[in-house]
């Protein structure tokens, strides 16, 4: 075979692999790191994390790869936060994680006030990327059934009683659902309840 077949096997054989991961993501196989495809299940968030990004990057999945970039930095930077370097639990990297979705939502709003398209859709991939590893976000009506029980309990019956509601609701629905749209939903049912 001359080098010029061979290199062009060469990228056949990569644009044939690039393909497949396209389909595996597009079909929700996504971002399975070795060890998920080997069955280990006790895998750390970090190692899938690593793992995911690798994938991203052998893929070329620039929004995977900008997002889990964006992840790791502000991990590092948490884990050398405060007087001492650590490393941190999976539920404080949950955490850093749903910052960062945060950050993500919270752009999408503003590039939209500003008629940035390109920038939205940008953001909007990243934010798809990490929800995979954020657990389930409630829908408004769950939140709001649960905010109704922690109004009954706490007994409040107008906005200026809203931090009673508030602390316990959050404790409980601690990464499960945004607190922009908690605190909306208890502003609107404390404005709305008799008395």
């Amino acid at each position: 075979m001359s080098p010029s077949c061979k290199d062009g096997a060469r990228r056949l054989g990569l644009t044939v692999w690039v393909f497949w991961l396209q389909w595996r993501v597009a079909n929700g196989f996504a971002m399975q790191s070795g060890a998920q495809v080997r069955g280990e299940k006790n895998m750390s968030l970090m190692d899938r994390l690593n793992s995911d990004l690798t994938a991203a990057m052998r893929s070329g999945d620039q929004a995977a790869k900008l997002a889990l970039r964006a992840v790791k930095t502000a991990i590092r930077e948490a884990e050398v936060a405060g007087t001492e370097a650590r490393s941190l639990s999976d539920d404080e990297i949950l955490a850093v994680i749903a910052k960062q979705a945060k950050q993500r939502r919270d752009s999408i709003a503003e590039f939209e006030k500003g008629n940035r398209p390109d920038l939205v859709e940008k953001e909007q991939s990243e934010l798809a990327v990490l929800e995979v590893y954020l657990p389930q976000q409630l829908e408004r009506e769950e939140i709001v059934a649960r905010a109704r029980k922690v109004i009954a309990d706490v007994g409040a019956s107008s906005t200026r009683q809203m931090g009673l509601v508030m602390r316990p609701l959050m404790e409980e629905l601690q990464g499960v659902a945004d607190g922009k749209l908690v605190s909306q939903v208890v502003q609107q049912l404390l404005r709305d309840a008799p008395g």
